[in-house]
């Protein structure tokens, strides 16, 4: 939509004409697992929780969708940023980059891995920050990490980081 456009919010076109269609997450495949696992805690008397069989297949069945390497389940995308930070065993005051449609969350793990938040503004007309809002924030320190990137943007920003993680909750 060009900034001309009139949103649908001031009397433009609806960019979807009718509702959304359901989502369809869950079926019975999914029902029965569930199922099994409350069954399994009911019977055993103990609740369920991270690190039990279940969790270690899907990690395993996970990483190997991916083309390998690992993968572990956590509970917030704020301590899966944390655990990956952790997995790259960064020095102590490595800088980390992070666009600026953040939050909370997606800072702190970077301070709670004893890193240094650095924060690239967005390209200008996009919501991801680019290359050149990188090479604005650098500095003479090693090249940074940076996560919360888009798919698209990985390629151009490889020379400017270490390591890039891409962000999924948007």
């Amino acid at each position: 939509m060009s900034t001309r456009e009139k949103l649908a919010i001031n009397g433009g076109p609806k960019a979807i004409p009718g509702p959304l269609p359901p989502r369809g997450h869950f079926g019975k495949e999914e029902q029965a697992a569930a199922n099994r696992l409350f069954e399994k805690s009911i019977a055993s008397g103990s609740p369920f929780g991270y690190h039990g069989e279940e969790e270690e297949q899907f990690g395993q069945e996970f990483a190997a969708f991916l083309g390998g390497g690992y993968a572990d389940g956590v509970n917030s995308g704020t301590n899966a940023v944390y655990v990956a930070l952790r997995a790259l065993d960064l020095p102590p005051f490595s800088e980390v980059i992070v666009g600026a449609i953040t939050d909370p969350g997606g800072i702190m793990p970077i301070v709670m891995n004893a890193c240094i938040p650095v924060i690239a503004d967005t390209a200008p007309g996009q919501y991801n920050t680019g290359p050149a809002e990188i090479a604005a924030v650098l500095t003479p320190l090693p090249k940074p990490s940076w996560y919360r990137i888009s798919a698209a943007s990985r390629p151009t920003l490889r020379p400017y980081c270490s390591s890039l993680m891409p962000g999924a909750s948007r």
